[in-house]
């Protein structure tokens, strides 16, 4: 889910704090696993995009060390970045920086993954996340209705199947945006 934004500035020191992806997988329930996946993406088309992308500035990617929902996305979300020659980004742990966190919010909630650009001055001009559009609709209808047991499974389904391709198409996206509005 990508929105743009107009609040919020991070400044180069602040973002310097923020964790490689070698650090913050480190913090993780698998890193092993997180690895692989980073290093196995084989999405050929996502890859030169990311490889290609004419873009300068920051990223930042909100996260919780434990979240499945992390798991998931990150390595993969990690690698993409890794490739764009232009961008840099870090791991910002929510609970940690409940500031930027703000600054990032989903419909009122700190939910994570969340991924920023940031524009040469800093600020944030556009975000995704938490999760790929289609079942984030999902989760916004379920979560108070169902019981977290009966909507996750579907979630992970969704991952399995289609999550990839979603997530890889929103991403694109979300780039292609910024760079036609810079």
């Amino acid at each position: 889910m990508c929105a743009a934004h107009d609040q919020g500035v991070l400044s180069l020191e602040e973002f310097q704090r923020g964790l490689s992806w070698e650090d913050y997988n480190k913090l993780t329930s698998s890193p092993v696993y997180n690895q692989k996946r980073f290093d196995e993406l084989d999405d050929q088309q996502t890859l030169d995009f990311f490889r290609n992308l004419e873009l300068r500035g920051r990223v930042v990617v909100m996260t919780m060390a434990h979240c499945r929902d992390c798991t998931w996305s990150l390595p993969l979300i990690a690698r993409l970045l890794e490739e764009a020659p232009n961008l840099e980004y870090r791991f910002f742990l929510r609970d940690d920086h409940p500031e930027l966190m703000d600054m990032m919010e989903y419909k009122g909630k700190r939910s994570v993954p969340r991924i920023a650009y940031l524009n040469e001055s800093g600020n944030i001009s556009a975000v995704w996340g938490p999760r790929p559009k289609l079942i984030q609709e999902y989760v916004d209808k379920s979560v108070g209705v169902l019981a977290r047991e009966q909507w996750f499974p579907e979630v992970l389904k969704y991952y399995r199947s289609k999550g990839r391709e979603d997530l890889f198409a929103e991403l694109r996206s979300m780039f292609a945006s910024v760079v036609q509005d810079v």
